[in-house]
């Protein structure tokens, strides 16, 4: 599993269109066409929210976190939509795995919605396994952008239960990322993106009310093959933990496959 208040002033004249870049053209997981500067800096304001609410005592981990998304109409011209995403992520002392099915809908050019299921087991060392079992919704919002760059939008709650307790954890993810290509057909692109965690209620297994966390990535994308983008960059995470706060430094690798 985001007006200026500056106003410009007017030109005579249309300016020339730019040819699209591969950034741009419709993949179902990449938005095109003006962004505010204001949504812009939702990004950088997200961002700074885990910085700003951090506290004095932190534990720090380096981790790795792979992570394959994929999104697929279920025939040509159809509104339905196929949603997988699969994600292997090695921390100190345990492999976190996350398989995510779910179906979506397009319900206009630029938003779908998704719901689906999560099962996310954690593998320790040494001691016993952990199993969480998630359902889940998400809106899809790809927002106009100018030439060169792309915008994205995805609030998504999840309904939480841990397997070997009854509590059943709420939780909401708003996500917020922002790309840039510097020129038509350029190889690569400038990824950005920050992803804010808000836990309604606590469970006996470990969730708690309030803040959880907040993800910041920055790195750099390009086209593998037709249908396929790789990003590579790094991902920091802030968790908000008793009794100390953590914050993992971790090596990202995302692949993105739309058809």
């Amino acid at each position: 599993m985001l007006a200026s208040a500056n106003s410009l002033p007017v030109r005579r004249g249309l300016p020339r269109a730019r040819p699209q870049t591969w950034l741009q053209r419709p993949s179902g997981l990449l938005p095109s066409g003006p962004v505010k500067t204001r949504a812009l800096l939702l990004v950088c304001f997200f961002g700074s929210a885990a910085v700003r609410s951090a506290r004095a005592e932190t534990q720090t981990e380096h981790q790795i976190w792979v992570a394959s998304i994929a999104q697929a109409r279920l025939r040509p011209g159809s509104r339905v939509l196929g949603w997988f995403d699969l994600h292997d992520r090695r921390r100190d002392g345990a492999t976190v795995l996350i398989v995510r099915p779910g179906v979506g809908y397009q319900v206009a050019e630029r938003v779908s919605l998704h719901v689906g299921y999560a099962w996310i087991p954690t593998f320790v060392d040494e001691g016993a396994n952990r199993h969480e079992h998630r359902s889940w919704q998400q809106l899809l919002w790809t927002l106009p952008a100018p030439a060169g760059w792309s915008f994205s939008l995805r609030p998504r709650l999840e309904q939480r239960v841990s397997l070997g307790s009854d509590d059943l954890g709420h939780r909401a993810r708003l996500f917020v990322r922002g790309a840039w290509a510097p020129w038509a057909e350029s190889p690569l692109l400038l990824a950005v993106w920050d992803e804010l965690f808000f836990q309604f209620n606590d469970t006996s297994w470990g969730a708690q009310r309030g803040f959880d966390q907040n993800r910041v990535f920055v790195g750099l994308g390009a086209p593998a093959l037709p249908g396929m983008r790789v990003e590579v960059g790094y991902l920091h995470v802030y968790l908000q933990r008793e009794p100390d706060d953590q914050v993992n430094h971790n090596l990202a690798v995302n692949v993105f496959l739309a058809y």
